[in-house]
């Protein structure tokens, strides 16, 4: 369970159909295993965790209305490319998979690790396992409404909290109300918001309302967490998460202290994740370990004890 390399790519919006990604992603995980010098038989299996909602039956799929996946044979096509097992789940769940293990007492918790990325989402732990919901899509947090009527989401709805606090809105925001910013003009999504974040704090009027804004908007959205889980520990994650909670922590949770039922508020710590930006490739890999640990046997109590 420690890091040993990683491989990052970049893909533009053509690439994201399910053939283009199980490609490449078999050529990144081949590509790991020769330069480590790892071999076949050594893999006890490989975790993965994507966008979207992971029907888990006979035959997986993945539904991610971002991507336009309505549903998709992910795990199928993967198994094309990689002989492995594989095991796969959302990646807001498998980033709360990571975080309930990186502290014994953490998985004792009513645990919400929040991934804010291009998308939006929050993996919960409850009872010392991820809660699913009855369709296993339980924690798209960011599909929940915060402006009725309000802005398009990429979901296709309207006023989704993720069209406010994800990449691709504050972006647009941006673009809206200051269409010279000299922040736009960094490349990535991430390279953008530290940008913008970096112009904010520099005084830049634009900037600096647009991430008030946006603080208020997570702060009301977690408020909305608070509420409804009664979570004793909330942790921003995700690349943008990290960058938003490294800048702004406590304007977000002053925004969500005003917006949160009284106890329930006081009852929940506030974090930004330890992990970084690996919080849910780490937990695709504990997904892996524990999923090889029910198939060898003895693993039921293994899984009850940490899934």
């Amino acid at each position: 369970m420690r890091l040993l390399q990683k491989v990052r790519l970049a893909l533009c919006e053509s690439e994201s159909n399910p053939e283009s990604i199980a490609q490449r992603f078999a050529q990144c995980v081949q590509q790991v295993l020769a330069e480590q010098q790892i071999t076949q038989e050594k893999l006890l299996g490989i975790g993965i965790g994507v966008p979207g909602v992971v029907k888990q039956a006979e035959e997986e799929t993945v539904s991610a209305p971002a991507w336009n996946w309505r549903p998709v044979p992910l795990k199928a096509l993967l198994q094309k490319e990689l002989s492995s097992q594989l095991y796969v789940d959302n990646g807001c769940k498998t980033m709360a998979l990571a975080e309930m293990h990186l502290e014994p007492g953490l998985r004792h918790e009513t645990l919400a690790a929040l991934n804010i990325g291009t998308g939006v989402g929050a993996g919960i732990v409850y009872e010392e396992k991820l809660y699913r919901g009855g369709s296993n899509s339980a924690g798209e947090w960011g599909h929940t409404p915060m402006v009725l009527g309000g802005d398009l989401c990429r979901c296709g709805s309207y006023g989704c909290l993720e069209a406010y606090i994800g990449a691709p809105g504050i972006i647009r925001r941006l673009s809206t109300l200051s269409p010279t910013s000299a922040a736009l003009r960094h490349g990535t999504e991430e390279c953008i918001i530290g940008a913008i974040i970096q112009a904010a704090i520099q005084g830049d009027p634009a900037a600096h309302e647009i991430m008030q804004a946006t603080s208020h908007y997570l702060g009301a959205g977690i408020a909305n967490l608070i509420n409804l889980f009664n979570p004793q520990r909330i942790i921003l994650g995700g690349k943008i998460g990290l960058l938003l909670g490294q800048a702004y922590l406590p304007e977000i949770v002053q925004q969500a202290r005003r917006y949160a039922l009284k106890e329930p508020f006081e009852a929940t710590s506030i974090t930004v994740s330890s992990l970084g930006e690996d919080a849910a490739s780490l937990g695709a890999a504990r997904l892996a370990l524990e999923g090889f640990m029910v198939q060898v046997g003895g693993g039921a109590n293994f899984a009850r004890l940490h899934m």
